[in-house]
Order: structure tokens, then sequence, then C-alpha cells
């Protein structure tokens, strides 16, 4: 008995249409929207001769000419009947000749395939027409396969799979349209046959504290993990309690308290609307004193440190502070410099060592008894990963 992975192909060639009066089986036909963009499919639409890039398994088959209006894309289908030995288990079909989805395709990538089918002949009539994609090894061999169907009528109907996964790092991915059962004589016309790739929801999960201390609450969200072409995240589920169960939340974001120090990681499972799904996470290390960063999240870049809500001010007893809020732990240098009088430049007033400061609303002293002038101070941060940034603000110190 011939397997799908043995499956001997045929070329095409011409056959006479099997059914006079293909109106009679009222074929009405939905115009199809188009081809999207990612169609690895070669002559989708066969609007050319289909010999060169499609072949056949147990059937002959031929371009079908169709009236205008009557094709779901362009002005021509696919005709294939079967052949002496097709039968109720793989009935017939036409395969691409060459595997759309690629010949060295990567473990764990998402396909997805879809055609217009009709029944061509009235024997061929409520039976099911399929749609496949179809991983094999090297030699030809099925490691899996995926079919979307539909019972035949005389009008065009649109077919899709679900989200097929490769499983094999190497293999080869390919599309084909059947019929099952069949039996000798029987006939189908397809168009528009669609096999693209399906990725994902990417991007990475933010946090609203990077370096968090035991007893803080942090918001983990999910604005930066959308669709890469260009759909919405049909669902999310969240795991932030590190059993697996994603039992912790669906919304954009969820929060979570830690209340001891220890590494966690925080997962996000997102599907797009098609079901193709992602699991990304983030690490997050809580410490006593919020003074260690946690790694940058998977697939993301590093995290920039920065400063908001700057302020300087002088209290009573002449101590001048600097207020602001970091956006990450740091290890924080600074120099502190005088505008010099009546010439050009700048003068060292004073300089702090390197030391950890956590992220967060921090106060950082300045200086004691500053004479009036303008000052600046140069801050140099340097995050646990990344590249060290220089940030300078200036201040005046007025006479009292």
């Amino acid at each position: 008995m011939t397997t799908p992975s043995s499956r001997t192909r045929t070329r095409a060639r011409r056959v006479a249409t099997p059914l006079a009066g293909l109106l009679a089986l009222g074929a009405a036909t939905a115009l199809a929207e188009p081809p999207p963009a990612g169609n690895l499919v070669a002559n989708p639409s066969f609007e050319r001769d289909p010999s060169a890039d499609w072949s056949g398994f147990r059937s002959t088959f031929s371009q079908l000419p169709l009236a205008p209006g009557e094709a779901p894309d362009g002005s021509s289908a696919v005709q294939v009947v079967a052949g002496p030995t097709a039968d109720g288990l793989e009935g017939y079909s036409i395969d691409d000749a060459v595997s759309s989805g690629g010949t060295s395709v990567p473990a764990g990538t998402q396909f997805v395939a879809s055609a217009w089918i009709r029944a061509q002949s009235a024997q061929s009539i409520g039976k099911l027409g399929k749609v496949w994609v179809r991983e094999r090894n090297a030699d030809g061999d099925l490691i899996a396969r995926l079919e979307g169907e539909v019972v035949l009528t005389g009008a065009f109907q649109q077919v899709t799979t679900p989200v097929f996964t490769s499983q094999r790092a190497g293999s080869q991915v390919d599309v084909y349209v059947s019929q099952i059962p069949a039996l000798p004589g029987d006939a189908f016309a397809a168009d528009l046959v669609t096999l693209s790739r399906n990725a994902p929801p990417a991007g990475v999960i933010s946090a609203s504290d990077t370096s968090p201390k035991v007893g803080a609450t942090v918001t983990f969200g999910s604005a930066q993990v959308t669709d890469p072409e260009g759909g919405a995240v049909a669902s999310r589920a969240w795991d932030t309690a590190g059993t697996g169960a994603f039992a912790d939340g669906t919304g954009p974001s969820v929060t979570r308290r830690f209340d001891r120090v220890g590494t966690y990681v925080i997962r996000l499972r997102s599907s797009d609307a098609a079901g193709a799904t992602s699991v990304l996470s983030r690490t997050i290390i809580v410490s006593t004193d919020g003074l260690t960063e946690s790694p940058p999240p998977s697939g993301g870049p590093a995290v920039r440190p920065s400063l908001a809500r700057w302020k300087v001010g002088t209290s009573r007893a002449r101590v001048t502070t600097a207020r602001f809020r970091l956006n990450t732990a740091v290890r924080l240098s600074t120099v502190l410099e005088r505008k010099r009088v009546g010439r050009a430049g700048y003068q060292r007033v004073r300089a702090t060592k390197i030391t950890r400061v956590a992220a967060g609303n921090r106060r950082l002293t300045l200086g004691r008894k500053l004479t009036a002038g303008r000052y600046r101070v140069r801050l140099v941060l340097r995050p646990a990963s990344g590249t060290p940034r220089t940030v300078v603000k200036g201040f005046v110190i007025r006479a009292r």
C-alpha cells in the first residue's frame, strides 16, 4: 500500500472536464481576499501552466479556465481528476512540486495553509476536500502533518488548517490539496493555495521595578508584545507564581508582591488570532536593599539608565541635595564643579567614589555650605549590563 511518505507524484497532463454543465452544481463563488504577502506557494492561483510548479498523487491535473468572477483569484483554477489507484484512505491530491515551506526548516517554525476548493464531478459532492501542511525529513519520510477540511459542494469554499508547528530541525515542509475518500473518476477544482509562516507574538515583558527589594510590588506589562504580522494579540495568560499553570491573570498587565529574597521568573503566554503561541519570560532578582539589578528581559535590550524628576534644594543648614528618580539600579559616581568667575570653564569642587544605588526615588548630597554661583554635577551611571551613561545637570546657588 502506498503511504504518504512514499507517494509517487505525476506531472500534469491535459484532461477533459468530467462534469459537463458545472452550473448544475450551483457553483456560485465568494471572491477571495488577496493572497497574503507572505504566501510561499509558487503559481498559487494556477494562472500559468501548473505542470512546472505542481505534481499529482494518484491523479492527473490541468489548468481550468473559468468565467469572469467565477475563480476566487484570477481567471483560472486547477482541475484534479482521480486516477485508477485513488482510494478511501489517502484519496488523491495535487502537491507543490518543490517544498514551499522550505527544505531546511528550523524546529518550532509555525505555518498555516489554505485553499479554495469545490467538487468538479457529481460523485465528489459530499466527500471531504482537504488542505494539508506536511513535514518530512530529507529522505521524504513523513514526520507530521495537519489538515483542514470541508464537505465538497459545487461552489468554491475556503478551507484553512490550524497552526502547524514543525517538529524537527532541517526538515522540509510542503502543502497539498486532496479529496478523501475517493473513487477513480472523482474530480475537484482548487484555487488560491497558500502556505504562510505564522510567527507567534514577540517582544519583551516590561517591569515597573527591575531591582526590587523585599516587600516591593512590581507591575509586569505586555505593551511591547505584538504580533509580527500586524494582527492583534488575541489572548494572554500570566504565570507569576512559577507553577507553570499560567493562571495568574489574562490582562495586559499583572502585579506581584515579593516577600522574600530570591530569583523569580515571570512568564507570559500569548497567542495570535490564528493560534500561534509563544511563551516569553523575564527574570527578577529580589534583594534586601534593592541594589541588585535584574538581567534584561528575554529578547530585549539591556536597560539604559536614566534620571527623572530632578530637583535641587538647599536646607537651612546649607546642605544642598538633589532628588531624582532612577529607572534602574546602578553604580554611581559624581563630580561637582562650579563655574569660574570672570573666566571660562568650571572648577572642580568635590567628587564622590562609586557606590551602588537602587532604582526608585533617590536623594544625593551635593555639598555643604556651597558659595553662591552656578554649578553643574556630572553623574556617571553604570548599569549591571550595557554601556555606562554620563548625565550632566546644572543648578544655581543663590546668595543668602
